[in-house]
């Protein structure tokens, strides 16, 4: 097989950001992080699961899975989800820019978008019931003075598990391929950072502490 080597370093070096193996390996989403200005100073909105849903009972941004009949990239993945679960036309969505994508470790791969929410008060949006309990905003200036708390949660992989009848089950037969022993059992063995933020309004922590903490990063640099 002859490379073309000018051709193949043109698409690495616009492969820059790519995930590799994104769309077999992980759950992929897409988020908003939106501001709203309330008497001229800038919030962010939020909204706590319902709780019979994926996730119940938590506070997060709104977002959700692409859907790849509806969806042509990530950007009307954002649009579609936030106006479907703040029920709120797209042309009051200002898209701001993409904050990045951040890879979580159960396997999810989330495009986090920035935006304003073009609103004079949250009471003009109508949620979504089905998956939004309700709404609500905290001013952007008490994530930038108060840090989130930092805890760890353990990570590992293993090449089994238990099904719900106690059986054990083999997804990857170590002993059959001839790979090292010691990939019998659990490997990795390694903390992953977790953040929390204590409000008023509950507990903020996981992928939503997460990206505000990448956001307000990048607002007081």
């Amino acid at each position: 097989m002859n490379i073309d080597i000018d051709k193949l370093k043109e698409k690495l070096v616009n492969n820059q950001d790519v995930v590799l193996g994104r769309n077999e390996k992980y759950y992929n989403s897409a988020i908003l992080i939106p501001i709203v200005n309330i008497n001229n100073d800038m919030h962010l909105l939020f909204q706590l699961r319902q709780n019979n849903i994926r996730q119940g009972g938590e506070i997060c941004f709104p977002g959700g899975l692409i859907n790849r009949n509806t969806d042509n990239n990530f950007i009307d993945t954002v649009i579609r989800e936030t106006c479907e679960e703040l029920g709120i036309d797209k042309a009051k969505i200002d898209l701001f820019g993409m904050l990045g994508v951040l890879i979580a470790p159960m396997g999810a791969a989330v495009n986090a978008y920035v935006g304003s929410i073009n609103i004079d008060d949250i009471e003009e949006l109508k949620i979504c019931k089905n998956e939004v309990e309700k709404i609500f905003t905290i001013p952007l200036d008490y994530f930038i003075i108060n840090e989130p708390k930092r805890f760890n949660a353990y990570l590992e992989v293993k090449s089994w598990f238990e099904n719900k009848e106690g059986v054990k089950e083999i997804l990857l037969p170590v002993e059959e391929l001839g790979l090292p022993e010691r990939y019998l059992k659990p490997w990795g063995n390694r903390k992953n950072r977790v953040f929390v933020y204590y409000t008023a309004q509950g507990i903020i922590w996981g992928l939503t502490a997460e990206l505000i903490f990448e956001f307000v990063k990048i607002l007081i640099q």
